[in-house]
């Protein structure tokens, strides 16, 4: 496991610990941590095949996106198409001034969740709509698919 120091305007901002995340890691995960070396953010990326995306460029349909999971509050958040680079995930925790003062700020979570929601991963569900006639004794067979 790798360990650094986040530093904005010269001062550290937050840990970073990063596990995996090298070329053929089946994981990847970047915790990062106030500065008393507690973990408060743990993002961790995933793919995930979207039949929507498939497409001459993308044929697998395959949609790379990290999450956001902060610890204490238990809320989550993501980023689509965010690259597994350390550089690149500082950015975003620094862009989105997740920490305060050596500590994660709450109030800079809940908006970032906010503007970030939870699209990936989730459960797949299907409803199955059915047009039918008033009679019992048979039904049209037609119906609406409607897929989440």
């Amino acid at each position: 496991i790798d360990s650094v120091k986040i530093y904005v305007d010269g001062n550290v901002f937050a840990l970073m610990e990063k596990d995996g995340c090298k070329a053929f890691s089946i994981t990847c995960l970047y915790t990062i941590k106030n500065l008393n070396d507690k973990p408060a953010l743990v993002i961790k990326f995933n793919i995930e095949k979207i039949e929507s995306e498939i497409s001459a460029a993308n044929v697998k349909g395959e949609v790379s996106y990290a999450e956001f999971i902060f610890l204490q509050s238990k809320q989550k958040g993501q980023i689509a198409r965010l690259r597994m680079k350390e550089e690149k995930v500082c950015e975003q925790v620094v862009k989105a001034k997740l920490f305060k003062n050596g500590e994660l700020d709450e109030e800079a979570v809940s908006n970032f969740v906010l503007v970030n929601p939870v699209v990936y991963g989730l459960p797949k569900q299907e409803i199955i709509i059915k047009q039918g006639s008033n009679s019992t004794s048979h039904s049209s067979g037609r119906g609406v698919n409607i897929r989440f």
